[in-house]
């Protein structure tokens, strides 16, 4: 189940009150064992499921996070009743979030485990949404339990070792290390693992694993900078004698990473050029949402146009600037934006007529050619 008006923007007010009215709806309408009740999210549904199962105490006992981890005010606590998966793709820009966080669980009792997928900031696949789902039912499964079902316990620990050794075949040792010790964490005392344990200890001593977790370190410290340092320039003042350098700048380390994002094999050059660009769309296009509502214009157009300058071919992004420049009573530019945004896809007419960003348009030839053409697709 999940709810229809949640969303990213909103204040904690009202996402509590959505959360409590959902939680009654649900238990009103089925009967839900209250021990095997869990929450999932992606990005901002993420943190907002680990938020609820912090501070509710007991109400959930698992949380699937997927492609971020807690919000900032809230860390992993001990004595927090509830286990976690974490999953996250390799060219997220909050693989270096949820990396640090698996640290944070590392130190505590709390049950926990992170998958990693080939992908960027989006959902990951049908395969590890059902491995999170199978271990929250081994959760379930103790020791002492009489009524073990071997046959899930067995295909469990099979494919889980069949994955733990394709990762290390492929040298990818982070991943293979953190996959057996997650299969000593999770079957110990229900079957023989033995194998698993003994490997993982030999990983944790290796020199490939060290040299790897320097490399993931020092490559999400470059993110970080990195992204830091292009938006600073972007946003930063025009000087009198400025000449557009800061600007030019950027456009030229944003081309260097869109080159190497879009390079056919996978690398850590790649990873890198992907998060970064990835994280300066997401943070860009909110805080231009955020200046927005409360009428700051100018800033909102300068966080829209450097997620045009990595995504010109993006018909909703040209929109957007269209908007912001409507709104600044600046016609000339807006007209053009929206015949870019027509040129490169845009086709909804009705929200077009009915966006009140564009009033002073309206009487305009050009922006009625364009109600014109968009109505006539």
């Amino acid at each position: 189940m999940c709810s229809n008006n949640s969303r990213n923007g909103l204040n904690w007010s009202l996402i509590s009150d959505i959360f409590s009215n959902f939680w009654d709806d649900a238990h009103s309408r089925f009967n839900i064992d209250v021990k095997r009740t869990y929450a999932a999210g992606f990005s901002g549904g993420s943190r907002l499921a680990s938020t609820f199962a912090s501070k509710c105490q007991g109400c959930l006992a698992g949380v699937i996070g997927c492609g971020a981890g807690f919000p900032g005010e809230i860390e992993p606590n001990p004595k927090a009743p509830f286990a976690y998966f974490g999953i996250v793709g390799v060219d997220d820009f909050n693989f270096g979030e949820m990396w640090q966080l698996e640290k944070k669980f590392n130190n505590l009792t709390t049950p926990y485990h992170f998958e990693t997928f080939s992908g960027g900031h989006e959902w990951p696949p049908r395969e590890n949404i059902e491995q999170a789902l199978a271990w929250l039912r081994l959760r379930e499964i103790k020791p002492s339990t009489t009524t073990v079902d071997k046959n899930f316990l067995e295909d469990q620990l099979k494919l889980r070792l069949t994955t733990a050794e394709k990762l290390l075949a492929s040298q990818q040792f982070v991943d293979a290390q953190r996959a057996f010790v997650s299969v000593v964490q999770d079957f110990q005392g229900l079957i023989d693992i033995a194998d698993a344990k003994k490997k993982a200890e030999q990983l944790s001593k290796s020199g490939e694993l060290k040299k790897a977790v320097v490399a993931d370190e020092e490559l999400y410290r470059r993110q970080l900078r990195e992204a830091g340092e292009i938006r600073m320039l972007w946003m930063k003042p025009a000087e009198p004698d400025d000449t557009g350098l800061s600007h030019s700048e950027v456009t030229s380390r944003l081309s260097e990473l869109k080159k190497k994002r879009d390079l056919t094999t996978d690398s850590r050059d790649r990873r890198l050029a992907r998060r970064i660009l990835t994280q300066l769309t997401i943070e860009s296009y909110e805080a231009a949402q955020a200046s927005l509502r409360s009428s700051d214009y100018s800033p909102a157009l300068v966080n829209l146009q450097l997620v045009e300058e990595i995504d010109p071919k993006s018909p909703n992004v040209s929109y957007e600037v269209a908007r912001v420049y409507a709104l600044k009573r600046q016609k000339k530019p807006a007209l053009q934006s929206l015949e870019k945004a027509v040129s490169l896809g845009f086709k909804d007419g009705s929200r077009l007529k009915t966006d009140d960003a564009f009033n002073s348009l309206t009487d305009e030839p050009r922006f009625q050619k364009l109600l014109t053409t968009l109505t006539a697709q």
